[in-house]
């Protein structure tokens, strides 16, 4: 009997995201059947484009792990040569903690793969059983991130890293299945565009969008493991795979310890660094993040390394675009104008200049460190994100490994404000809600303006909310018609963009919203 199993696979093309449906024959004749010299026995697994049987080597009477690939793949000539040339490349990875690729051919127009059977359960079946020791979550990490570093050495990339690839076996060592797979079938030439075979729930931004992938992809995804094992959740679980893909390219990751509030620090500081939107702002390997998980875990000192902000997207929508006179929204004046105090703060801006320059010595530049409102305290809010968004360049420097205070109000219930990050002529504020929506209503800033110039405009995550010089005045103005919202239960970003490369020191923010809501402070 032959049935049809529907799948759906993402394709970037153009710009967006698509969505095509396969239908993989599924063929339960084969069960009884041989191929080659391998009996199939019974069908114990099925994905879109495989189906996995137990099956017995006629020659060593050896029970094995036969995968197949679907039926529709074995009649692309293209397809079949590069899965010979990369199943000979992922056959010669041999690693304790990598499921190993016994053999592979194809007998009668069937694709499979041979591998060992491994009994056990696989990572999300233990995931769904309930919370994971830090012992056993230590042991597997580093399982993962060893056999990962083995084949990024060997020139091989997973793409598809994700707890249903991961097999727990009965001694308790986690092993990596799958290997090449991915790349194998993002070749099949009936799919157009540029394929996105990975697991939408896993899948790095870059993966998303459909670009060249390096070992940092693998990275990100099994940071996306490391959430979900500290926190019982997905970062990102939309409802659709495309929306779910997009929540990875688009938004913050919401900080793990609003989910798992006892989480250390530090551990949140590592998962929010391996799921940097940036490839470039991870760590530089899967063993610098197994360094850093472990030593979180056992709650000894990180190892040093750049604490950065996330990419300051948040939503979807964006802004019309203002500079075309036909786009163009109407403007109002905004309440506190920054043009008529250049000329009296000048000289001033330029003393205080010259004094931080010869204060630093030409040696570096003075950490950004924020100084709370009174009654800045929540237990909840001690968080590492305050560590991810301090320095976003180089020239800053680590920050320490104990995350500072955010900036919190009792005016405000559950937003915090932390300390900004800076990178070229942006600065940049993480802001975590926590609690109900609010609505910025107006927003204060103060900043070195000698070293910045004006501020040119001001974005609440992708949303241009006022635009500078619109009227040749020297003054921001709000542009209207946008959406103010601070969404509950997300994170996002105020984003000042200047006119020149932005200092490193000399800001002070105030946050007026809704219901008598202000947040202020400075750094």
């Amino acid at each position: 009997m032959v049935r049809f199993l529907t799948s759906t696979v993402l394709t970037w093309n153009g710009g967006s995201i698509k969505t095509q449906t396969l239908q993989t024959i599924v063929m339960s004749s084969l069960i009884g059947q041989t191929l080659d010299h391998y009996r199939i026995i019974e069908r114990i697994g099925q994905g879109g484009m495989a189906t996995v049987y137990l099956a017995v080597d006629t020659r060593s009477q050896a029970e094995v792990a036969l995968k197949v690939l679907s039926p529709t793949m074995s009649s692309d000539r293209r397809f079949v040569k590069r899965f010979r040339r990369e199943a000979q490349l992922v056959s010669q990875l041999k690693h304790a903690n990598i499921v190993s690729v016994l053999a592979y051919g194809q007998y009668k127009g069937t694709i499979y793969i041979v591998m060992p059977l491994i009994r056990g359960e696989t990572m999300h079946q233990r995931i769904a059983r309930g919370a994971i020791s830090g012992e056993e979550s230590t042991k597997w990490i580093g399982q993962l991130a060893d056999a990962l570093a083995f084949a990024h050495e060997n020139g091989v990339i997973h793409r598809d890293i994700k707890p249903s690839n991961v097999i727990l076996d009965d001694s308790g060592n986690a092993c990596l299945t799958d290997f090449g797979l991915a790349r194998v079938i993002e070749g099949h030439s009936s799919l157009t565009g540029s394929m996105l075979m990975g697991t939408p729930a896993y899948v790095s931004p870059e993966q998303g969008r459909g670009e060249q992938l390096d070992a940092r992809s693998d990275q990100y995804s099994l940071g996306v493991i490391l959430y979900e094992m500290a926190t019982g959740r997905l970062p990102f679980d939309s409802g659709s795979p495309m929306a779910t893909v997009l929540a990875h390219i688009q938004e913050p990751v919401p900080r793990p310890r609003r989910f798992s509030p006892d989480l250390p620090p530090d551990l949140e500081v590592v998962i929010l660094k391996a799921l940097a939107k940036k490839p470039e702002k991870r760590f530089p390997s899967v063993q610098a993040l197994k360094e850093a998980y472990q030593a979180a875990l056992a709650g000894k000192p990180l190892p040093e390394f750049e604490r950065i902000a996330a990419a300051p997207t948040t939503y979807i929508e964006r802004v019309q675009d203002v500079s075309s006179p036909a786009a163009a929204p109407e403007i109002a004046p905004r309440r506190r104008g920054a043009g008529w105090i250049i000329a009296a703060l000048i000289p001033v801006l330029a003393i205080a200049a010259f004094v931080v320059v010869r204060g630093l010595g030409g040696s570096g530049v003075p950490a950004l460190t924020p100084t709370a409102n009174d009654g800045a305290s929540t237990a909840d809010l001690e968080t590492a994100s305050a560590e991810v968004s301090s320095t976003a360049t180089s020239e800053l420097g680590p920050s320490p490994t104990s995350p500072t205070l955010p900036i919190t109000s009792s005016s405000c219930p559950g937003l915090a404000l932390f300390t900004p990050s800076v990178d070229g002529d942006e600065v940049t504020w993480l802001i975590d809600n926590a609690g109900e929506d609010f609505h910025l209503e107006d927003i204060s800033p103060g900043w070195p303006l000698l070293t910045n110039g004006l501020p040119e405009q001001i974005q609440l995550g992708e949303l241009v909310l006022w635009q500078g010089d619109a009227e040749g005045d020297g003054e921001l103005h709000r542009v209207d018609g946008v959406d103010n919202t601070i969404q509950a239960g997300k994170s996002t970003f105020i984003t000042i963009t200047f006119e020149y490369v932005a200092g490193p020191t000399g800001y002070s923010l105030q946050l007026i919203l809704n219901d008598g809501c202000v947040l202020e402070g400075e750094w």
